[in-house]
């Protein structure tokens, strides 16, 4: 669904976002009914014209990217004139995409940038705790309070690069040529069981695969299925001073953030897709090296273009890897994590999922679920395999300067091919041997 038609912002209930401009959105105070949009319409109308203006909300983190980009100083009246346009511009509920259901929302890229500037100042009432008694338990964080305060004494740490990625966004929204009627559309698709893999015959010889120890995921052609090495949670540790591979995802495709609104924790047996995130930014480094490095374009940089309905071509496939840091990596060995592991890359590369339709031939992935995660590499590369071979996708595989790991998958996909293994073969083969050393 796509929220536009008349009458939303008055929907207050479990089912759906809650959105600020709501009339329901109100403060019982001394016995006085106080509307809290009302309040944000009267901060946000205030003159913003410095990080001074935001001191009383401790802005550091803010405060050094302005000092970065000064010339972005600019935006922050511009940011919060687009976060009041919410009734105008979301006028139908946004339904929450709660886990165990799959469903969709398609929101226009102006509808976008008008929610994320309204996380920017912060306006989403009860979504600033985790507190497991808290109505958003289980949904992630949607207020930029916390990424703006963290502080460290590193003006250059990841998390100010972090908000110069999303002033850069907004220097984009608020150019010329900049339309905002391209749509983004994300979906929960959920998978019943993996019972059918033990006996799939389906050869690895009918997919191609390829590896490469220089590109990035992100660099390759855009009309793929990129992998978000993901948190349950959509945006990760986004907001605050997680730096890895999905929060660097969210800062140079920032409509993904969006997504946090209104998408539920992905239960093990379910994948997130997002259809025409716009990339907006370069960047280099990883973690604390992470840096924001200038403008990218996605016609003369990408090379992409847009489907008739809209989106861009390309699609970020969100899946999250088991964690083996505080199990113990041996557990992943066990039929049981190797079934969820394949359960969830299917999950997310098929298309007899939501939105069924043909997605992408081409899945792009790495090393899933490995570094901090303790995953196997050779065992996460060969679950990819197997999950691509049953969707009917190929794999190209981004080894992250590792040669030689990236020589050896394919000397085992090629002996894969030779000997006309199926899946179901591989993964009895697998669980076998793994289950003679248990």
């Amino acid at each position: 669904m796509t929220p536009q038609s008349p009458s939303g912002a008055n929907t207050w209930d479990n089912e759906h976002a809650k959105l600020p401009c709501s009339p329901n959105n109100v403060l019982k105070r001394a016995g006085k009914t106080i509307s809290i949009w009302e309040s944000i319409k009267s901060a946000l109308t205030s003159p913003i014209n410095s990080v001074d203006d935001f001191m009383d909300w401790n802005c550091k983190h803010l405060s050094a990217a302005l000092h970065i980009k000064p010339d972005y100083v600019q935006l922050l009246p511009k940011i919060a004139q687009l976060a009041l346009r919410l009734p105008e511009l979301v006028t139908k509920p946004i339904p929450l995409l709660k886990r165990g259901a799959e469903g969709s929302v398609t929101l226009s890229q102006l509808q976008i940038a008008c929610l994320l500037a309204n996380a920017f100042y912060s306006t989403f009432t009860f979504r600033n705790s985790r507190d497991p008694q808290s109505e958003y338990s289980n949904f992630p964080l949607v207020n930029f309070a916390s990424l703006f305060s963290k502080w460290h004494q590193n003006k250059n740490s990841s998390s100010v690069q972090k908000i110069v990625c999303i002033l850069h966004y907004f220097s984009r929204i608020f150019a010329d040529d900049f339309t905002g009627d391209g749509v983004v559309t994300f979906t929960r698709r959920c998978i019943a069981d993996a019972s059918s893999f033990a006996s799939s015959d389906i050869k690895f010889n009918s997919i191609s695969f390829g590896v490469s120890s220089i590109s990035l995921i992100e660099d390759v052609h855009p009309d793929t299925m990129q992998v978000d090495f993901a948190d349950p949670f959509l945006g990760g540790l986004f907001l605050n001073k997680g730096c890895a591979q999905e929060e660097i995802l969210c800062c140079y495709r920032p409509e993904i953030i969006a997504g946090m609104i209104f998408m539920e924790a992905m239960e093990c047996n379910e994948a997130f897709i997002i259809e025409g995130a716009e990339r907006f930014s370069r960047y280099s480094g990883y973690f604390s090296t992470f840096q924001w490095t200038g403008n990218y374009d996605e016609i003369k940089d990408g090379h992409n273009s847009r489907t008739e309905d809209g989106h861009w071509k390309g699609v970020v496939v969100a899946i999250d890897a088991q964690h083996y840091r505080a199990r113990g990596s041996s557990t992943q060995y066990t039929t049981e994590s190797i079934q969820r592991e394949l359960n969830k890359a299917y999950c997310g590369f098929t298309n007899i999922l939501a939105p069924y339709k043909s997605l992408p031939d081409v899945v792009v992935s790495g090393n899933w679920g490995c570094g901090i995660f303790k995953g196997d590499r050779e065992l996460k590369c060969l679950i990819q395999l197997m999950a691509c071979a049953q969707s009917g996708k190929s794999l190209a595989y981004c080894a992250f300067s590792n040669s030689g790991f990236g020589e050896d998958a394919l000397k085992v996909f090629k002996a894969l091919c030779d000997k006309n293994c199926s899946v179901g073969a591989v993964l009895t083969a697998l669980t076998t041997e793994f289950s003679k050393h248990s």
